[in-house]
């Protein structure tokens, strides 16, 4: 007979196993003292996305197992809403989950969560009368993480108290985020003086990471123009996105019309905050963000060479940015200068650098690539030497001007074929080569 293990060891042996649930589901069986253990693997990621889903929780979470009471208290991280990517859903689905009417109650019990997923939220009175909202934004104390994508807020009072609502909350990513209250819209836009602030002291939203798209960013700072509050952002990294290309054709045909729902008629609003060159209401009042140390513009997100052109709605001429950063994803060594032009227009780059660090001359914008040599022979100083020249003839204001910038490229494998993470890095601008003058003679201390 084997002796007693230690029930330290036992955990230990336990948590190797954290990624094979057959193991854990059997390890859960062997006795009482293993099922903590064998839970906080099995369930560290719950996932709600229809009614009938929600109900069979509850039931769990009721029933006489050993100790299910405490099954919520496993849970770190929790999904709630219809899939985007499922292309099973119809109209009549998407909204279900947010109005069984034992949602709020069955979600106050996910008191550990630390990341929140909420998808095809649909935020009005009637899901979430005022009592079942406070309730939600006071059900997550340890949340750090906050992801949503396609959400509708009635109120965009609403979505401001959401992202304010947990003390611990460091990162939040948006796709397809909106909201819409006509009475909001008409108030704010025919009314002869713009509605007073209720309180001049600003409400700080302070995060480690802000990812958005350009409409869940223009939802965010119109709500925080017409809101009765003042608002701030104070944001470490700013990563600008494009709209998410969801595996369902019928659900990302409804994210871009409730996009478009949402966008038209504030345009008197956004006319106001995104004027030609900054002007317009950015200049009369300070602006939603107020501090900015990292913009992040992931390229391989964008549908097209101009779209990470809608980053210019971001004020940052009047911040103190520390790094401007593009992702342009994995270049192939064959094309560098086809890929690099379909995917930066170049022409507009160009001006906006060079207009940007008229007005930040500390800062180096850093593009980040990748080389796929296609299991030909890696020729690092070729593809390096195409990098170099495709930025020198496509950016002719920032090398004429001797702006500071760095390329930032990876190759998988090294010269010999070898696998593994390397870097190079190509600066702008050049070191000065040293000439001789025509007809004197090099130092003989130099020529060696």
């Amino acid at each position: 007979m084997l002796p007693d293990l230690p029930s330290e060891l036992c955990d230990i042996i336990i948590d190797h196993l954290w990624d094979d649930p057959s193991a854990l589901a059997a390890c859960s069986l062997v006795c009482c003292a293993w099922v903590p253990t064998t839970r906080l693997h099995k369930l560290r990621a719950v996932t709600l996305r229809t009614p009938a889903r929600c109900l069979w929780l509850e039931t769990l979470l009721d029933s006489p197992l050993v100790n299910s009471a405490d099954i919520p208290l496993c849970v770190g991280e929790l999904t709630v809403g219809a899939n985007p990517n499922d292309t099973q859903y119809d109209s009549a689905d998407t909204g279900a989950v947010w109005e069984h009417p034992g949602l709020v109650p069955l979600l106050c019990r996910f008191a550990r969560v630390q990341c929140l997923r909420l998808d095809n939220l649909k935020w009005s009175p009637g899901a979430f009368p005022a009592r079942a909202a406070r309730q939600f934004m006071a059900a997550f104390p340890r949340l750090k993480r906050l992801v949503m994508k396609v959400a509708v807020f009635h109120s965009p009072e609403d979505l401001l108290l959401l992202l304010s609502a947990f003390p611990l909350l460091t990162s939040v990513a948006v796709s397809f985020v909106s909201w819409f209250n006509q009475d909001v819209v008409t108030h704010w836009t025919t009314s002869p003086r713009r509605p007073r602030k209720q309180s001049s002291e600003p409400i700080v939203l302070s995060l480690k990471s802000f990812t958005t798209d350009p409409t869940s960013y223009i939802a965010v700072i119109t709500a925080a123009s017409v809101s009765q509050n003042t608002w701030r952002l104070a944001l470490d990294e700013l990563e600008w996105i494009g709209h998410e290309k969801f595996h369902s054709d019928w659900m990302l045909a409804r994210a871009y019309e409730q996009s478009a729902a949402f966008i038209n008629p504030l345009s008197d609003i956004t006319a106001h905050l995104f004027a030609v060159e900054g002007r317009g209401l950015l200049d009369i009042q300070p602006s939603l963000v107020s501090r900015l140390n990292l913009l992040h513009i992931n390229i391989t997100t964008m549908p097209g060479p101009q779209s990470w052109n809608s980053a210019r709605v971001i004020p940052v001429s009047a911040l103190d940015i520390r790094e401007i950063r593009y992702t342009l994803g994995t270049v192939h060594a064959s094309s560098v200068f086809t890929e690099l032009g379909g995917r930066l227009a170049w022409m507009f780059l160009d001006r906006y650098l060079t207009s940007l660090l008229a007005d930040h001359p500390h800062l180096v914008p850093n593009f980040n690539l990748d080389i796929d040599f296609d299991g030909e022979h890696a020729d690092w100083h070729a593809s390096l030497a195409d990098i170099e020249d495709s930025f020198d003839m496509n950016l002719p204001m920032m090398v004429e001007n001797g702006s500071r910038m760095c390329a930032i490229v990876q190759f998988s494998v090294d010269e010999t074929g070898r696998p593994g993470k390397f870097y190079r890095e190509i600066r702008w601008p050049k070191e000065p080569v040293a000439t001789t003058p025509a007809g004197v003679q090099p130092d003989a201390s130099t020529t060696g």
